[in-house]
């Protein structure tokens, strides 16, 4: 869909859900009537544009001389992609023809520069009053032109952060694999998405995922490479693959370390020659797509292991991004959750207890966990303050979830102490697992000596292998 649909008076209409959209969804956007009049400009306008307001009311050529309007609005077609620069920024810029479903006629444009958080779209409708007739097809149209992440959207000063997004910006001007490695919830999609939108920043380029884990073996090969009519029982009609959906851009094998090695076999192949056929077929197509790889495992470890192809861990990685877990960057935490309050509308008053709490938690389910925490309190604890006591007692809710999953019960105590003492002691068993009992590397991991990893090993009554004596 191409085109939005309202009627004149939602159009000129001065408190409505579009141009509550244009403010809070675009970093640009400007609406205008079947005659190139300016109606509105967005707040975030300002910012590139600040005398943008002086204009409203003036045709749009007395703003924006290059872009297409009244192309739009004569055809009643969109034109997406389109390249322009403001203020020496390069952007990509899209405009969109608004028909009344009345009379069936353009009665304006509106014109967009870059999407943000989608998010923040759901919100707005969500906490809107308008009705669904209202909206019309605006959300749906939103919807579908959503972009990916950029490098804004993974929040954090860290020094950690700024190195990751420095090497990911590097990373993203090249057309090497990438290999994203982070514990679950670090944000990997987040960078994998970051960097196709900076490496195509300027064209349309496709960007396609696939979970390796989300598909079952057997069907992997043909959503890769794509099938033939006939390939197999049920493939009545060709069908194209994710790799033949990607051409000229991007596609990311997400949790790739779950990958089989017999398929990997196949990738293998693909990666070294940049060319494939369908299952079924014997026509050659090119690779042309970017290769984007992510998971949570360590695919050296599992290579020396016979469990990853190391031929194939050697020709993903090479350009190898580290994601840091969260306790590895506990300075972020507050900007974290005042962003997720910003995203929630709303902003719970922490303690500095609570706060303190949080800091001193090993985060095992990273940012992901954070984020639903903080989500729980906003919800659960409107109206007052919240104090290390209510963090504790929502910590240990997921914190039993924990426990449960990497192998010990012992049931946590009702003071905040006795969450901390309990997530570092999942914290060890996490790190001595991933370095197979190697108790320096394991203290390196989590920033303390190797003494201390003996006294705390000792203090939790844990084997060397991360195991409960």
């Amino acid at each position: 869909m191409n085109t939005l649909h309202l009627t004149k008076e939602e159009l000129n209409k001065k408190y409505s859900t579009l141009r509550e959209l244009m403010d809070q969804v675009f970093d640009v956007s400007i609406l205008v009537d079947e005659n190139c009049k300016i109606l509105y400009v967005s707040r975030g306008s300002v910012i590139q544009m600040p005398s943008a307001p002086s204009f409203v009311g003036k045709d749009i050529s007395s703003l924006d001389t290059v872009s297409p309007f009244r192309k739009v609005i004569a055809e009643c077609k969109s034109y997406r992609g389109l390249l322009l620069e403001i203020q020496g920024r390069k952007c990509i810029s899209s405009i969109f023809p608004i028909k009344d479903p009345v009379s069936d006629t353009v009665i304006g444009a509106l014109g967009t520069i870059i999407f943000r958080n989608m998010n923040r779209v759901k919100s707005i409708f969500s906490e809107s009053s308008s009705t669904a007739e209202e909206i019309g097809d605006i959300y749906d149209t939103i919807s579908r032109f959503a972009g990916v992440a950029s490098f804004d959207d993974f929040i954090g000063d860290d020094h950690t952060v700024t190195d990751l997004k420095e090497k990911a910006r590097k990373a993203a001007a090249s057309k090497l694999p990438v290999l994203i490695i982070g514990e679950t919830g670090t944000g990997k999609e987040i960078i994998a998405g970051a960097i196709h939108a900076s490496r195509y920043q300027n064209v349309r380029a496709p960007y396609v995922t696939i979970n390796c884990t989300a598909i079952p073996e057997n069907l992997l090969e043909s959503e890769l490479f794509g099938y033939e009519k006939g390939a197999f029982t049920g493939a009545d009609a060709s069908h194209a693959g994710r790799f033949e959906a990607a051409a000229g851009g991007d596609i990311l094998l997400d949790e790739i370390g779950d990958m089989n090695l017999s398929m990997q076999s196949k990738l293998l192949r693909v990666l070294e020659s940049k060319e494939f056929e369908r299952v079924g077929g014997n026509r050659v197509i090119p690779l042309t797509a970017g290769i984007i790889a992510s998971t949570n495992q360590n695919l050296f470890t599992l290579s020396e292991e016979k469990k990853f192809r190391s031929d194939l861990y050697f020709r993903l990685n090479a350009i190898e991004l580290f994601i840091p877990p969260l306790r590895k960057r506990v300075s972020d935490i507050p900007g974290l959750v005042d962003h997720f309050c910003e995203d929630m509308n709303v902003k719970p008053d922490i303690s500095p207890s609570g706060m303190s709490l949080l800091m001193n938690y090993a985060w095992p389910g990273n940012v992901r966990q954070l984020k639903n925490l903080t989500q729980r309190l906003a919800i659960f604890y409107e109206g007052r303050q919240i104090t290390s006591d209510d963090i504790a007692n929502e910590l240990r809710i997921g914190q039993r979830t924990y426990n449960e999953a990497f192998g010990f019960t012992k049931e946590d105590d009702s003071t905040p102490l006795s969450v901390i003492e309990n997530t570092e002691r999942s914290a060890i068993i996490i790190a001595m697992k991933n370095h197979r009992g190697n108790i320096s590397a394991a203290a390196a991991e989590l920033g303390v000596s190797r003494g201390t990893m003996y006294n705390k090993i000792k203090k939790y009554g844990l084997e060397r292998n991360g195991s409960d004596r």
